[in-house]
């Protein structure tokens, strides 16, 4: 069993990190943190939402400004949107975050910021939806870059469509 000291282990570990410049000495006892490059963690996920209202499909211009609406929020808040892929009834996007940006954050500002583009250029489907949120209920996430089979998104769009009462179950 190895007995080393915390001190003896953090030391250790600072030699062993020959490009970085680590200062330990022997009267400091604190634990030394290293910042780790951006190529040495990989979080990724694959995301679906769903209209809100069936009959509001993603087409025409709808569909021709969301890829660089989406672009924009990514670059924004420095992600990066690996593809895009809009089929009418459903939005499906991959993109890489850093560890510090848990899901439900980047979801939310994700749904908040597209709906509100949506609705301050298609005034028709503000008319038709005064909840504020363009998006269904909910949504699928999957870590990892994705392109979801055609029945999984069958099967999600139904799920949601079944929650909101829409189609019997």
């Amino acid at each position: 069993m190895d007995h080393q000291t915390t001190k003896e282990r953090i030391t250790s570990f600072a030699f062993e990190l020959e490009e970085t410049d680590v200062n330990v000495s022997s009267d400091t006892p604190e634990v030394l943190l290293v910042p780790v490059q951006q190529e040495y963690y990989d979080l990724s996920y694959t995301c679906l939402f769903v209209p809100r209202f069936p009959n509001h499909q993603l087409i025409g211009d709808v569909a021709e400004f969301l890829p660089d609406w989406l672009q924009h929020i990514c670059i924004a808040y420095g992600w990066r949107l690996e593809f895009i892929h809009i089929d009418g009834g459903h939005l499906q996007w991959a993109l890489h975050v850093p560890p510090s940006e848990s899901p439900a954050h980047f979801l939310q500002i994700v749904r908040t910021q597209t709906s509100k583009y949506i609705f301050e250029n298609f005034g028709r489907i503000k008319n038709e939806n005064p909840s504020g949120d363009f998006w269904a209920a909910g949504y699928f996430i999957r870590p990892g870059i994705y392109s979801l089979t055609d029945e999984t998104v069958k099967q999600y769009i139904g799920f949601i469509r079944r929650q909101q009462g829409l189609f019997s179950s």
